[in-house]
């Protein structure tokens, strides 16, 4: 139930409103693949002027005997074991699209939807199942991460395909927006990394991350640093990373490109210190032909800065990448991933 406060006689009164009974839906939903997405289709009966706020998670089921699952199955949970949760709905709002990428071939999409509106209990859950993805349903070489809706339990094992988050980060706002979703580190060493399914030569990322601190320092401590990982196996944690380090350089951070192996990382680039890392920090790095190039802007409407970093590589065939953030998580240090998006 929810609750309404109201004074009388300045006196504070609590009074108890039922919520309503949950909506219905009109027909039983389906998904469609669409322009490269899976699309979950519904419509609810009784829904009037209230707000649609439907409970939706996604899943990729390996497999699965859809004989035997009858389709739609009633339940709350969805307790397959051949199956990893991809998206969930926060904030209200029903993840009605899961993006589809190479790793989804050959595989099903499951969701277990609940019926709910804004005033509403929530329903009870359908879990419905795809047909299996075919090649031709993924339109995109690219994998982007949704921070609205992507899982955050640091519990699953990195698997191939997958965005697989280690320490803590929860699903937040922006310092700068409240109305753009964003990771939050929430512990010193947490991070998200995809591992690619597939081998690949050339790949590119671009990655936009805010500092909660906007002077363009970001780190309040010796030898903290934030690594943007490309070309990256995180589950030998082998590859290349950018790093923005902490500085004696007050107002200002070092970048440098890095060799990665076995979790241990060497300079391989010149090191270059600027006050780019602040609000509107944006990162492009690519691989092409055995070289690493790291392009980072600055753009606050004010002031715009730039700068570009260059070294080889040994090359491999990885195409994973991700983030991880080594600095301090107290109010004030923190830093938000507003974007991240690799292209094949």
């Amino acid at each position: 139930m929810n609750n309404e406060t109201v004074v009388i006689n300045e006196k504070i009164i609590i009074r108890e409103q039922m919520l309503c009974e949950p909506p219905r839906f009109a027909q039983t939903p389906e998904i469609v693949f669409c322009d490269g997405k899976a699309i979950i289709q519904y419509q609810l009966l009784e829904l009037g002027d209230y707000v649609d706020q439907t409970e939706i998670s996604g899943y990729r089921v390996d497999n699965i005997d859809i004989s035997n699952f009858k389709y739609i199955n009633l339940s709350r949970t969805s307790n397959e074991t051949d199956s990893r949760k991809v998206d969930i709905t926060r904030d209200g709002a029903p993840c009605r699209e899961i993006r589809l990428t190479s790793a989804d071939v050959g595989k099903h999409i499951k969701v277990n939807i609940k019926p709910k509106h804004n005033n509403s209990e929530t329903g009870q859950g359908l879990n419905i199942v795809s047909r299996i993805v075919r090649p031709t349903d993924v339109v995109s070489d690219r994998v982007m991460l949704n921070p609205r809706t992507v899982v955050v339990s640091n519990e699953y094992d990195m698997e191939l395909g997958y965005f697989t988050v280690r320490g803590d980060m929860v699903s937040g706002r922006s310092f700068t927006n409240a109305n753009r979703p964003a990771l939050i580190a929430e512990s010193t060493g947490c991070g998200i990394y995809y591992a690619h399914e597939l081998p690949v030569d050339n790949m590119s990322l671009v990655v936009m991350v805010e500092p909660e601190d906007e002077s363009g320092n970001g780190y309040d401590k010796p030898r903290q640093y934030t690594d943007i990982y490309i070309k990256y196996d995180p589950v030998t944690s082998n590859g290349y990373a950018l790093r923005i380090g902490e500085t004696s350089d007050q107002g200002k951070t070092v970048f440098c490109l890095y060799q990665i192996k076995n979790g241990n990382g060497t300079p391989i680039s010149n090191e270059f210190v600027s006050d780019a890392f602040k609000p509107g920090c944006e990162i492009t790095l690519q691989v092409k032909n055995d070289v690493l190039s790291a392009f980072i802007s600055y753009d606050n409407g004010e002031d715009y800065t730039d700068l570009e970093l260059r070294a080889k590589t040994r090359g491999n065939n990885y195409g994973g990448f991700g983030f991880k953030y080594m600095g301090d998580v107290s109010e004030g240090y923190r830093v938000a991933l507003k974007y991240m998006e690799a292209e094949y």
